[in-house]
């Protein structure tokens, strides 16, 4: 008994870990981009955005891609301007580049994904 215990513990744990490790935005093709912690796969890009994400559509087709998320300590201010967080998605296939604000994506936004 004691042991089943422990046993779904850990899983449930192990479980709730894997969901929060990524974040997710719904995007305009009926889908939705995916950030994880897993290292991006593509040896051609890897150096300049480490890691995976991917991204869907409503027909069901996924876009492989990585991403980085830049420094803002490095950022240099400029006069009128503000320095905003942002998401550098690489699509591994086709090697288009987009940027969104990072605070777009949250991890609440990744429960649609079970539902797709």
């Amino acid at each position: 008994m004691i042991k089943t215990l422990l046993a779904t513990l850990v899983l449930s744990t192990t479980l709730a870990v894997a969901q929060d490790s990524q974040v997710c935005l719904l995007n305009d093709a009926g889908g939705i981009i995916v950030l994880t912690h897993e290292n991006c796969s593509s040896e051609k890009v890897v150096a300049r955005y480490p890691y995976r994400a991917y991204a869907t559509e409503d027909s069901g087709i996924v876009h492989e891609g990585c991403f980085d998320i830049p420094s803002t300590a490095e950022a240099k201010p400029q006069v009128g301007m503000r320095i905003i967080p942002v998401v550098n998605f690489i699509d591994v296939n086709d090697g288009g580049i987009v940027t969104f604000k990072a605070e777009w994506f949250t991890p609440e936004s990744c429960t649609l994904l079970e539902s797709m």
